[in-house]
């Protein structure tokens, strides 16, 4: 930034906490980040949530020859998955469960 002492940096440096926390509280107030929030907290989304994913994002399958839709979603994709989803998914770090069967 072309300073001419190195303990200008300093002033960036201890302002760092305020701007953090003013960072913080405009996202806060935001819908879309309160959502995203409580996703990576929660690890579970409603079914609204889950019909709003593109389709690659919703974990379903058919084990035993018996369709299994709306278990819940997943930051990878399932077709990028090498596993099976129905039992692979409660281990996995990109799973989204659904919540409760009417959520």
């Amino acid at each position: 930034m072309c300073q001419t002492s190195d303990r200008i940096a300093n002033v960036y440096f201890d302002k760092s906490p305020a701007q953090a926390q003013r960072i913080n509280e405009a996202l806060a107030i935001s819908p879309i980040y309160a959502n995203v929030a409580k996703i990576a907290k929660t690890k579970t989304i409603d079914k609204l949530t889950l019909l709003g994913l593109p389709p690659e994002k919703q974990v379903g399958a058919v084990p035993h020859g018996i369709p299994i839709a709306g278990i819940g979603g997943c930051d990878l994709g399932q077709n990028l998955c090498m596993k099976n989803p129905v039992v692979a998914c409660y281990t996995c770090t990109s799973r989204l469960l659904k919540k409760g069967p009417g959520a």
